[in-house]
């Protein structure tokens, strides 16, 4: 087991719920949220090498993100049976949810499934060839030309952390989470875009699909009344 302290905070008192960031994401982003949601004990944390937990220089891989969450709550007894994970941070939720006991999930434009355009495989593919080229035959080609922004902003091992984290697919897996589930979407969202929560709405059986039609990847952020609303309606349902 990893053993390492992430940054968090605590809001509010009553039934726990459990916030879980994007990537490049801190706590700060949900506080103002949290501090709407009343007669509820949210917990927010930062995940590793994010906001401010202490750097973690090694390979992380999806479940050791799982066993550093599930530590953090034994240490601090901790048990939320609702959980909210954005992008990202819902990825980690839903696969939470698969090993741990959770009663309610909220996955706000979770970046879950296998659904990427053909010019978006055209380009990372193109990204390995150029760099396979300079590994082998040691040429000079700038990668910051192909490379995302997000992976070029990354450095040493994060880049390796990065990849792991964005390239880690679960279609198969969907249809093996029961609970009541709330997908939440933005409909101009162009990064997990709506058509994915269509997806996975189908797939998850015990699910809810409801679709901000003015928001983007961060409509919890932007419509925070419309999400506050919505999360109250599910969880006390």
């Amino acid at each position: 087991m990893i053993d390492y302290e992430i940054n968090y905070k605590i809001i509010g008192e009553g039934e726990e719920i459990l916030f879980i960031p994007g990537w490049n994401d801190n706590l700060h982003h949900f506080e103002n949220i949290a501090k709407k949601i009343q007669n509820k004990k949210i917990i927010l944390i930062d995940l590793p090498n994010q906001g401010n937990s202490k750097p973690l220089n090694i390979k992380l891989e999806m479940n050791d993100y799982i066993l550093i969450i599930n530590n953090f709550l034994l240490k601090n007894n901790l048990n939320p049976k609702v959980i909210i994970g954005h992008s990202f941070g819902g990825k980690l939720a839903f696969l939470y949810a698969l090993k741990y006991k959770v009663n309610k999930l909220v996955l706000v434009a979770p970046s879950l499934v296998k659904n990427k355009s053909i010019l978006t495989y055209l380009k990372i593919y193109k990204y390995k060839f150029y760099k396979f080229l300079n590994e082998k035959l040691k040429l000079n080609i700038n990668l910051n030309k192909y490379g995302s922004k997000e992976y070029l902003s990354q450095k040493g091992i994060g880049k390796d952390n990065f990849i792991i984290a964005t390239n880690n697919y679960y279609n198969k897996e969907l249809n093996k989470l029961h609970i009541p589930t709330l997908l939440y979407y933005g409909k101009l969202d162009k990064v997990t875009p709506l058509k994915e929560g269509k997806y996975i709405n189908k797939r998850i059986k015990n699910s809810r699909l409801v679709i901000d039609k003015k928001g983007d990847h961060f409509a919890i952020y932007t419509n925070q009344y419309q999400f506050i609303n919505t999360l109250k309606e599910f969880i006390d349902d």
